[in-house]
């Protein structure tokens, strides 16, 4: 992905893919989720979580989630790999899901943490969702 940097029309979406997730943003407006990147028609956006969502910052969770919508938005793919998600956290997220859907608009779980898979699947909430793993699969949900 890295030839992708400079590209006037994903690089905003690409250097956020690229970002240190780990690494302290004292800008960031949702500490959950430091890191968003769009594409330049902003049609693409790829949100970063990290932490454990709770009870303890719901509201937060769901003001990052709302905050990743704009007009234009086609497609969101959030990121999970460094978060964990509580039972009212993974409520917050069906119903940002059902949002989604309801609207015609498509919604990615990226390298979801192990965590959030066997919760998912637990939940009989795994089907509900459309999953990407890779860099590659992140670019193909781009062009199409």
């Amino acid at each position: 992905m890295q030839s992708f940097i400079d590209s006037p029309l994903i690089g905003a979406f690409i250097r956020a893919h690229e970002a240190d997730i780990t690494a302290d943003y004292p800008d960031a407006r949702y500490a959950c989720c430091p890191i968003v990147g769009r594409t330049t028609e902003k049609d693409t956006a790829l949100g970063r979580f990290r932490g454990t969502l709770s009870m303890r910052n719901l509201s937060e969770f769901t003001a990052a989630l709302d905050d990743i919508v704009t007009e234009n938005l086609m497609k969101a793919i959030l990121d999970f790999q460094a978060a964990t998600l509580s039972r009212s956290a993974f409520g917050v997220l069906v119903r940002f899901a059902a949002t989604m859907h309801g609207r015609k608009k498509r919604l990615y779980i990226y390298r979801p943490s192990e965590q959030i898979r066997s919760s998912l699947a637990d939940l009989g909430l795994a089907d509900y969702f459309s999953y990407l793993e890779s860099q590659d699969d992140i670019l193909a949900t781009l062009v199409v």
